[in-house]
């Protein structure tokens, strides 16, 4: 779940039983927010400073990377992946019967897309054999 600190919609997760309901099934639910500023302690040294605004800066650039890599580009976004992270599914500012919806469907919405991929690794099978047959 893409979303902001200040979001307390559905699938935040801040329940217990969601959150449960989830890990019994095997998934495992995440809530990704963006990095927030550091606070810079009084009597920090320029060093330190600048220790903590790179750390803010490198921790903004994955951020981003994320942001982009899961089509990220409104908050909140849930966005179902594989462990490898390949996305299965996604729903852009959800509202609380499509969370639900998607959650009650969740193990169809699996099966699907791991049917689709194996049709898509299939065919790239039957190219790559095609290919290096032609040469």
């Amino acid at each position: 779940m893409f979303t902001t600190k200040g979001f307390d919609g559905p699938a935040t997760f801040k329940g217990d039983l969601l959150r449960k309901t989830l890990k019994t099934k095997g998934y495992i639910p995440i809530k990704v927010l963006h990095p927030v500023p550091p606070k810079t302690p009084r009597g920090a040294t320029y060093e330190q400073q600048k220790k903590l605004y790179e750390e803010y800066k490198e921790a903004l650039k994955k951020h981003q990377a994320l942001l982009k890599k899961y089509a990220v580009s409104t908050y909140p976004t849930m966005v179902f992946t594989t462990s490898g992270g390949e996305v299965v599914y996604r729903l852009r500012s959800p509202n609380t019967s499509a969370v639900f919806r998607t959650l009650c469907n969740l193990e169809s919405i699996i099966k699907n897309y791991e049917a689709a991929k194996a049709e898509e690794d299939k065919k790239k099978a039957v190219a790559a054999k095609a290919k290096s047959q032609s040469k």
